[in-house]
């Protein structure tokens, strides 16, 4: 029988970056040789394989499989190291229901709200993502790819704990950033942290910028079209634009105006905690002097196909940056408080060395990238995939 690659991640939600994980781990297994079967783990039973994502079972349910000899978890990536009990239900529940919880942690602490998170989420661990041999039912090696866990140190102590001691059962652990790194290595653990680029890097080999075009649905082959290839495509998370949407708005007339080039709005995270069309509704109010085009609800193919094919990317968002980079297109991440967006650009990207940018500054930064050697770009993202199946090759060996 063969082994068992259990990848798990919230793939649960339609947001972005989540949804590449279980195809990246699948592509970049494969690619070295790796014969087993694949199946998705996350809080909840999904399919969002018609959105371009994969079919998930619950995660509480790996407890109960017997996984053949040789068989490996993967957690597949993303904020997980730090993310508790409150965040996965934020990410999970209606707006309303996200709106009560809040409110409840803002008045009764976190704390309190995260316990009643938990149980609503059948959870039987500290932490949704931090997994021990125990929760996944069997001896079975338990791998992590390029997460992030920015503020483990802010942690409430006793959280901070249950992560070391379940971290100590890692079969491997790699860090998608400095900051995260740096606080594991504090902790104390009796093996080496790597620091690797996240595995969404991949995505050229996994989806080929040539095919990418027939690839999108004709919703989004039409607006492309209109657009022709002369477009800007903008991204915002509802936060980060929190009071910023006219500043927003009015960046990107000048960059219309220095340039000529079209807007494409292009939503990245469309779960709940995330919610991009809502600033982007805003700022298409705003553009009426400027060609703009909003694809309301874009699958993965629709959303590589738009970033892929745009002459220049702003966003908020670290997979929209990041898939910029990795396509060859100049780009541009603004967020006065994206952290992970913020890290990953000066850990990673040599086209953005100072990190993110201020709403105020993404017009003349945006002027600045557009004339900057492609060859960099190019550069970068060939040495990102290098080192992201270096990680994973490791990975590869623990299975049995």
């Amino acid at each position: 029988m063969k082994p068992v690659v259990a990848v798990v991640g919230a793939f649960d939600r339609f947001n972005f970056g989540d949804l590449l994980f279980p195809h990246m781990v699948r592509h970049a297994f494969e690619r070295l040789g790796v014969e087993a079967t694949y199946r998705c783990f996350s809080l909840r039973a999904a399919d969002l394989r018609k959105r371009g994502g994969v079919l998930t079972e619950p995660l509480a349910s790996l407890k109960n499989l017997d996984l053949p000899e040789g068989s490996i978890v993967v957690v597949a990536g993303g904020e997980v190291l730090t993310a508790r009990w409150l965040d996965a239900f934020a990410g999970l529940g209606t707006p309303h229901q996200v709106l009560a919880a809040k409110i409840l942690a803002r008045t009764f602490g976190p704390s309190a709200v995260d316990w009643s998170c938990r149980r609503l989420l059948g959870g039987d661990r500290p932490l949704p993502w931090v997994l021990t041999a125990g929760d996944v039912g069997s001896d079975c090696p338990v791998a992590y790819n390029a997460v992030g866990g920015i503020g483990l140190a802010r942690l409430p102590k006793r959280l901070r704990e249950a992560a070391r001691d379940r971290l100590r059962d890692a079969a491997y652990l790699a860090v998608r950033d400095p900051e995260t790194k740096g606080a594991l290595d504090r902790l104390g653990l009796a093996f080496e942290v790597d620091l690797t680029p996240d595995s969404a890097v991949l995505a050229p080999e996994v989806c080929p910028k040539e095919g990418l075009f027939s690839s999108a649905s004709e919703t989004t082959r039409a607006v492309l079209r209109r657009l022709n290839g002369r477009y800007i495509a903008f991204q915002a998370g509802r936060y980060p634009a929190w009071g910023k949407v006219a500043i927003l708005a009015e960046q990107l007339r000048k960059i219309h105006l220095e340039t000529g080039f079209g807007v494409l709005l292009l939503p990245l995270g469309q779960a709940a905690g995330h919610e991009d069309n809502e600033p982007l509704q805003r700022i298409a109010g705003l553009l009426e002097d400027v060609p703009a085009e909003h694809i309301p609800s874009p699958d993965v193919a629709d959303t590589l196909a738009c970033i892929a094919g745009a002459r220049l990317f702003v966003g908020s968002s670290l997979h929209g940056n990041l898939m910029a980079l990795v396509y060859g297109v100049p780009h541009v991440g603004f967020g006065e408080r994206v952290r992970k967006l913020d890290l990953m650009l000066r850990t990673w990207d040599p086209t953005r060395p100072n990190g993110a940018t201020l709403p105020s500054a993404i017009a003349a930064d945006a002027l600045k990238v557009l004339e900057g050697d492609q060859q960099v770009l190019t550069r970068a993202a060939s040495s990102l995939r290098e080192a992201a199946l270096t990680a994973l090759e490791t990975q590869s060996r623990l299975l049995r």
